[in-house]
């Protein structure tokens, strides 16, 4: 039985879902890598940022004032300062700098964190129930940006050697045109594979003359040391889309072809959808607007020592985010399992 928050509003477990002859998609957001490991909080990500003294007493005060430590909050509101400059004819070459500064900021704090991690991160891919938890899903689409998922499938693959159909694949195939440590995006497969979308890039994907590719995993070497090689010695720029505004994200992902492809094939699902570990927001309207197309929606919340008005309060978010639709909530506890 579930568990009721309010009158309106009831706390299910994943196995109360009924959906075991469903082909079922999942979302997953950084709550999937905070539950791998804490040091993914935004806090603790912003504690990795090392900007120069000038540039960190300038973000200190946007952090004070805006009370967040969320880079992509913080990027949105350096876009909004650099667009009413001008209506006050004032011009600022430094906001766009800082902005630049901070992007580039995030993408090597989740570096840094992820090279810190990598091996506990692997050993918990290595628990078989944490794995298992992937099998009921025909899609994986994420927004984040590190390696866990990666590590994920991999691991799952392999216990699935046999089987095809229980293999994930990403579209990563491809070996023309680019160097020989990176699989090419092709826009189609032919296998009976299950697949995962990286809706907003990750570290190990890149743009290499005009084609997108994705480090590959190689023998004798870590993988995040395979990628901190192209972020170090070849000064290579990870796909990542961390733009502040929803405008500018969208931007972001129509202009290139993998990100639009994911988005696509985000937007035209119709599978039941699970939504794990991300609150959304209004900077996300692209994602809740795929959302929308789904006629099954279940949100994981994540359950805070048994605080109900804390439960209630992140489903009556997602409610105000997609009013027109019906949504069953789920304890985020018994979605994934981890030791």
């Amino acid at each position: 039985m579930p568990r009721a928050l309010n009158e309106s509003i009831d706390l299910y477990n994943f196995n109360e879902l009924s959906l075991e002859d469903k082909s079922v998609d999942l979302l997953l957001g950084n709550g999937f890598s905070i539950m791998l490991d804490n040091n993914f909080l935004y806090k603790n990500l912003y504690d990795k940022f090392r900007p120069s003294n000038e540039l960190k007493s300038k973000i200190d005060v946007l952090v004070q004032e805006t009370g967040s430590t969320d880079f992509e909050l913080l990027l949105d509101y350096l876009k909004i300062f650099d667009r009413l400059l001008p209506a006050y004819r004032l011009a600022c070459q430094e906001i766009s700098n800082d902005y630049q500064a901070i992007r580039e900021g995030l993408i090597q704090a989740v570096a840094s964190v992820n090279f810190d991690l990598d091996d506990i991160l692997r050993n918990k891919m290595n628990n078989n129930n944490l794995i298992q938890n992937f099998k009921p899903y025909k899609n994986i689409y994420t927004l984040n940006y590190d390696t866990f998922l990666y590590h994920a499938i991999l691991r799952l693959n392999d216990l699935y050697n046999s089987d095809e159909s229980m293999k994930f694949q990403d579209y990563f195939w491809g070996n023309l045109d680019v160097p020989s440590d990176f699989g090419q995006f092709v826009n189609s497969q032919n296998l009976d594979m299950r697949n995962v979308y990286y809706l907003h890039g990750a570290l190990f994907i890149y743009t290499h003359n005009n084609q997108v590719m994705k480090v590959k995993a190689t023998t004798g070497q870590r993988y995040h040391e395979t990628i901190q090689n192209q972020l170090t010695h070849f000064r290579r720029t990870p796909l990542f889309v961390s733009e502040g505004t929803r405008g500018e994200k969208l931007a972001k992902i129509v202009t290139n072809r993998y990100l639009i492809f994911a988005y696509n094939k985000f937007l035209r699902g119709t599978n039941p959808l699970i939504i794990f570990g991300t609150s959304l927001n209004a900077r996300d309207k692209h994602i809740v607007d795929a959302i929308s197309n789904r006629s099954e929606i279940f949100v994981s919340l994540y359950d805070h020592h048994n605080n109900d008005s804390s439960l209630i309060r992140a489903a009556c978010d997602y409610k105000r985010l997609l009013p027109d639709k019906e949504l069953t909530f789920v304890n985020a506890k018994s979605v994934f399992a981890v030791s």
